[in-house]
């Protein structure tokens, strides 16, 4: 597994198998998570060492796709046919990097709102995609691996867990992500 734009290896990748059906953008649906694979494949993994090779031992015979997936990159699905008792190469994978969001989160008073949870969400399709990062120290907060496009961004006081349920609608912000690149909110609370 290589970068796609430097062509060096990747190591750190997780790669899994997956019957031809599966598709991981299904994941982020309502259900999505307790879908597993249509197909019933066996789920089994393996991670690229420094030169960026990996081995999946014991592989299901027949049409798969292998899911190549790294936390600062984007994901790929590579096909590929199992014959049983055969070995298949797949050749080099290219994954790109994918964008980011980065910023700081701080309370009414102005200071840190450290120990507080930003919500990253994008509605694509059917699809909802959500993830979580919690604010450090200095406010600081990160989201890695992003495909481009708009995310609505807010955060939450650590000890106000009501907020969740019943977020400020003023204190959301949007932020566009281009390919591979970096996008930056400052995020803070309305009284």
């Amino acid at each position: 597994v290589l970068d796609g734009t430097s062509n060096k290896p990747v190591p750190g990748v997780e790669v899994s198998l997956h019957g031809d059906e599966y598709n991981p953008a299904e994941l982020d649906s309502l259900f999505g998570a307790a879908l597993g694979d249509p197909n019933n494949i066996p789920r089994i993994t393996a991670i690229t060492d420094k030169q960026g090779n990996f081995t999946l031992d014991n592989a299901f015979p027949g049409t798969v796709q292998a899911l190549v997936k790294h936390p600062q990159y984007l994901s790929e699905l590579v096909p590929t046919t199992v014959v049983d008792g055969g070995e298949q190469d797949l050749g080099m994978i290219h994954i790109y990097r994918g964008g980011s969001i980065v910023g700081i989160a701080t309370g009414k008073d102005g200071k840190p709102m450290t120990g507080g949870t930003v919500n990253l969400s994008r509605k694509e399709g059917d699809a909802f995609f959500h993830k979580t990062a919690t604010v450090d120290t200095r406010g600081r907060f990160r989201f890695v691996g992003l495909k481009a496009g708009s995310y609505e961004v807010i955060a939450f006081p650590a000890a106000d867990e009501s907020v969740f349920l019943f977020p400020p609608e003023g204190d959301k912000k949007s932020v566009f992500v281009g390919d591979g690149q970096d996008g930056e909110v400052e995020l803070n609370p309305s009284a």
